[in-house]
């Protein structure tokens, strides 16, 4: 009897059984989602009606200005933590840990 039910879990089907969800391709189309919305928000704030008030343009530089720096502080906390990890882990120096 358990030799039948074994076979009946063990049935073959035309169906091909689902490869899964790929990391890497979620963390890609994730940034690619964040990059498109860092860029639309870039192109709003560069684009402001003039009529607007001085605050408002103020707050709107700030923001530009923080935005277009996101790449340099991604790359300089890579470089950062590929410096550490050369400190801490002095033997491994093949490593290309980057965020």
């Amino acid at each position: 009897m358990a030799n039948n039910n074994r076979l009946k879990d063990c049935k073959v089907t035309g169906v091909p059984r689902p490869c899964g969800i790929d990391p890497l391709a979620v963390l890609n189309e994730r940034e690619q989602i964040v990059a498109n919305r860092i860029a639309l928000r870039m192109h709003l704030l560069s684009n402001l009606p003039p009529n607007l008030p001085e605050e408002t343009k103020l707050q709107a530089k700030i923001e530009l200005r923080a935005l277009k720096a996101l790449n340099l502080q991604r790359q300089l906390r890579s470089e950062v933590n590929f410096s550490i990890s050369f400190i801490v882990y002095p033997k491994c120096r093949t490593s290309t840990y980057v965020i």
